[in-house]
């Protein structure tokens, strides 16, 4: 009877031991499944670093080379409205050349009184006509400008957007592999009883 009692402790011992050995082996298992994931964690976040410093990098170019399109842009129609005040007051106004002219042909008749009076009145002539040219321009401009600008808003606002969409790429990329590195480990835990 003491030689069963004796088996049954060793065998019940043995058996503890093979539980314990089980379970010191499958939490080296699962800490050295831990590990890998560890590296492949710290690799996908390096790849995904990589990737964002990319993309920001690419679309400063992107930026950069819209700056550089916006800032001809605007030299171009500075210029353009530069041209076209400049025409604005070298244009003739024929209203005030008739008068210009009469006023000549009387001053050479002797008529210096009433020919200074009709060349100051051509000379307002010449002043109001170039100013509603100039008005008319500056409104013509205005408009441009403010199109141009809306424009060039846009396409700034839509660069930002596909930035931000790249990045967002990225990100979700590398939350989905995370999501799966979380799982295969859960999984491996789950399958070893830990």
């Amino acid at each position: 009877k003491s030689i069963d009692v004796h088996i049954k402790r060793l065998t019940a011992q043995i058996q503890y031991n093979d539980q314990t050995k089980k379970r010191i082996d499958n939490e080296l298992l699962y800490e050295s499944e831990k590990e890998l994931v560890k590296r492949e964690a710290s690799k996908l976040f390096s790849e995904a670093y990589e990737e964002l410093y990319a993309v920001k990098a690419r679309f400063q170019e992107r930026f950069s080379a819209l700056h550089k399109l916006h800032a001809q842009q605007l030299k171009i129609h500075a210029e353009s409205y530069s041209c076209d005040l400049e025409i604005c007051s070298t244009r003739n106004v024929p209203d005030a050349m008739h008068l210009k002219k009469e006023a000549q042909t009387m001053a050479k008749n002797g008529g210096f009184d009433e020919a200074d009076a009709i060349f100051k009145e051509s000379r307002q002539v010449l002043e109001k006509v170039v100013a509603e040219r100039e008005e008319e321009v500056h409104k013509v401009y205005a408009l441009k400008t403010e199109q141009i600008q809306k424009k060039q808003e846009e396409e700034n606002n839509l660069c930002k957007e596909k930035e931000r969409i790249a990045l967002n790429e990225v990100v979700n990329k590398y939350s989905a592999n995370i999501a799966k590195l979380k799982k295969r480990l859960a999984a491996t835990a789950q399958k070893l009883q830990i």
